[in-house]
């Protein structure tokens, strides 16, 4: 019950914070800074600070699953940096598919945002490196419908699309977490056998997050997607530690 009114408390305390600094915003502005939201950053081709900064708050919401804040976030970094393809890359991924949305059979993209985005970096790759290049081009397998109809099909699409990535950039957190989410997303909160046993591909989704905490250990998504991960297992003690982060 205390960890109920400490999660009613703090998300209370967030509306209030951007009420509060919405209200202070610029004309135009389509996001704000949200104070103690975490120092993760993932660098972008991009010449704007402003946009980086709205970008690395975009993704650390995303992490946390605060999706609506997080498209604004990216939205506001789009608006700063007009020509860089991640803040379109990151709408596409905070609008998709996620574990929670796949356990409630949650329709994918129903405005088509996500599509509209991910389409947007695909024409603006040009101006980002080779791995996100990759990146935006393996978030398109999970929205290509005209390739693959079926939403589980393109779930497993889109794991092996992730798969590829990973092995060819074992040192990026983000592509781990992604991976280990993509996985996370063909089960729909199914891991573990009544025995404590994993399933089929749960071991490789665990290997990739734990590979991301390694990279970077206070990683926001490798954390959050790990305590779920491992809750209905034989050993949940083992996500402690990224509890306590």
């Amino acid at each position: 019950m205390r960890k109920l009114i400490a999660l009613f408390g703090a998300t209370f305390l967030l509306i209030n914070l951007l009420s509060k600094a919405y209200a202070q915003a610029d004309d135009g502005a389509l996001a704000i800074m949200v104070p103690g939201g975490g120092t993760y950053s993932r660098p972008i081709s991009t010449d704007s600070e402003e946009a980086q900064a709205f970008f690395d708050q975009g993704i650390r919401m995303a992490w946390g699953f605060y999706f609506p804040e997080s498209i604004a976030s990216y939205q506001e970094a789009a608006r700063l940096d007009p020509d860089s393809p991640m803040p379109h890359w990151g709408i596409a991924h905070a609008a998709g598919p996620n574990p929670n949305s796949r356990y409630q059979g949650l329709p994918d993209d129903p405005q088509g945002a996500g599509l509209a985005a991910i389409r947007r970096a695909m024409e603006l790759a040009g101006n980002g490196s080779d791995l996100e290049r990759d990146l935006i081009n393996a978030t398109y397998v999970l929205y290509n419908e005209d390739a693959v109809s079926d939403d589980r099909e393109r779930d497993f699409a889109f794991l092996a699309a992730m798969r590829e990535l990973h092995d060819k950039y074992p040192d990026d957190a983000d592509i781990a977490t992604v991976f280990g989410e993509a996985y996370m997303n063909t089960t729909r909160w199914d891991y573990w056998e009544a025995d404590g046993a994993a399933k089929p591909g749960t071991a490789e989704g665990k290997a990739a997050l734990e590979a991301a905490m390694a990279l970077e250990h206070d990683h926001p998504g490798a954390n959050h997607l790990y305590i779920h991960l491992m809750e209905g297992s034989d050993q949940p003690e083992l996500a402690m530690p990224a509890a306590q982060k």
